[in-house]
């Protein structure tokens, strides 16, 4: 349902492919109900894979590995049009070796939990540190920023069509409480700062590319010390 022409879509692949290899444990405030939220994630995961969409299926199986890596959600406020949210958010750097290079991708799922399940979900996808939200993102393809909001009550997507994101790393703090059991990546937990500011439109349709001039919301958020892994392949 997302736009898959920029570089980010292809990079977040790597953390579908990681999340699958990740095992639960240790580490986490509630083991039990945090394995069983990164249950709905995986499922969520599937969802969006089944209908084309690639880049949430990514998304939410980012959130499904960090919880799996033992790695705590931090407490952000998300403004929508003004009206502060809570959310629970994670961010997530991959870093993979390709045609003698390395491509990174900085990655932060937010998501609101209604009935028991995350309903809500706020996703950004950057190549660097900071960048704006272009589009359609195909106009700059190595240089725009792509981030997504899905109402979950209304089971409407919007995507980011002006604005910027940012994701800093602030600090690392070792090792994370659990790792992948064959070895290929690297995990370390970090700190990230995060500033976020668009316009989004809704997706006439929940269609790629079809996007509702008559329909957008403002959404803002601020946050520093937010919980995340930096993900190395070796």
């Amino acid at each position: 349902m997302l736009h898959r022409s920029m570089r980010a879509p292809a990079c977040l692949a790597v953390v579908a492919l990681i999340a699958a290899g990740c095992s639960s444990g240790d580490g986490v405030a509630d083991p039990n109900q945090d394995d069983q939220l990164a249950i709905e994630f995986d499922g969520l995961s599937r969802d969006a894979n089944g209908r084309g969409d690639g880049d949430a299926g990514a998304a939410f199986s980012g959130a499904a590995m960090a919880l799996r890596l033992g790695i705590r959600p931090s407490d952000v406020t998300v403004s929508l049009d003004g009206a502060n949210q809570a959310y629970s958010a994670f961010v997530h750097v991959v870093s993979h070796p390709r045609a003698g290079s390395t491509v990174t991708l900085r990655t932060l799922v937010a998501f609101r939990i209604i009935d028991g399940r995350p309903r809500d979900v706020l996703f950004l996808a950057l190549t660097r540190d900071s960048l704006d939200f272009v589009a359609p993102p195909s106009a700059r393809p190595d240089a725009s920023g792509l981030s997504s909001w899905r109402d979950g009550s209304a089971r409407q997507f919007y995507l980011a069509t002006r604005g910027y994101g940012v994701l800093d790393q602030e600090s690392r703090a070792g090792a994370c409480p659990k790792v992948p059991s064959d070895g290929r990546v690297t995990c370390t937990v970090a700190d990230f700062g995060l500033r976020l500011e668009g316009g989004y439109h809704a997706l006439a349709g929940n269609q790629r590319g079809q996007i509702d001039p008559n329909r957008q919301v403002v959404i803002k958020s601020r946050a520093s010390g937010v919980n995340g892994a930096v993900l190395t392949f070796n």
